[in-house]
């Protein structure tokens, strides 16, 4: 076993387990006290099966479990607070081993302030913008739009994660990308949310306070689980969206579409 120090959204992790994550290498960072604590071990630790039938006893010190949906032997504890998780049954695989990691680091992530979206996410000109949508409607082909005419920078093809300050709201690449090849260790100021839809030719228009609500939240990852984790990620994004224009951006798979956006969010002069 050998800890590792890794840095998501400027949160540092300490995970103590055998070999790597892939997914993790890029946010690997130096030595530094942890927030949060990961033990992870490829087989059971604590929960244990006799005759098929599996057996977990509840411990004071850690009283949530996940199961993973994706690969079901690799289960999460976590402390009551978040900060301390042990995940077992690795050797089925990293993708349930970062399912339930995702699930245990969002839970302490939400309780200050952080959100999860559904979401591509660009840096241009230092600021960011994430396009959201539906699977499968462009968001990560708009990323890869931005790259090609704007030489944007594509922090992450499925996955980001916001956060606001006194003083301006952020958007980090993180680890989780989905099927997408983009999972950049970045952050910059949110600039603007574009909701996505194909059409037969370019539009795009702001949307009110409502309209933003109903185009964007159901792209957000709510932790249902947790009712104090829940109403947490409410109030964050009353406060990003609030300061936050949100677009709706109705398009072709084109240059266009990029030029359209680019004007709308940041002038005519861009």
């Amino acid at each position: 076993m050998k800890d590792r120090y890794y840095s998501i959204a400027g949160i540092t992790v300490k995970i103590r387990m055998e070999g790597e994550i892939g997914m993790l290498s890029a946010f690997q960072c130096r030595e530094a006290e942890p927030e949060i604590t990961v033990e992870i071990y490829q087989e059971n630790q604590e929960i244990l099966c006799w005759y098929g039938i599996e057996y977990w006893q509840r411990r004071a010190e850690r009283p949530h479990l996940f199961l993973s949906k994706a690969s079901p032997a690799v289960r999460l504890t976590a402390s009551g607070d978040w900060s301390h998780m042990v995940i077992e049954g690795a050797a089925a695989g990293d993708t349930g081993v970062m399912e339930v990691f995702l699930a245990g680091f969002y839970s302490w992530l939400s309780l200050r302030g952080g959100v999860v979206g559904h979401a591509s996410v660009i840096s241009w000109q230092k600021e960011a913008v994430i396009f959201t949508a539906a699977s499968g409607t462009g968001k990560t082909t708009q990323a890869r739009l931005w790259e090609k005419y704007k030489e944007a920078e594509i922090l992450n093809g499925d996955k980001v994660i916001l956060e606001c300050s006194p003083q301006m709201c952020w958007a980090w690449g993180s680890p989780w990308r989905g099927s997408s090849p983009y999972g950049l260790n970045q952050r910059a100021p949110l600039k603007a949310v574009v909701a996505l839809e194909q059409a037969k030719e370019n539009r795009i228009r702001r949307l009110d306070s409502a309209e933003a609500g109903r185009y964007v939240l159901p792209h957000i990852f709510f932790p249902l689980w947790n009712g104090e984790c829940t109403e947490a990620v409410m109030r964050a994004m009353d406060q990003i969206l609030s300061r936050t224009p949100v677009f709706l951006l109705s398009c072709l798979p084109d240059r266009e579409a990029v030029e359209a956006a680019c004007r709308a969010i940041w002038g005519e002069k861009r």
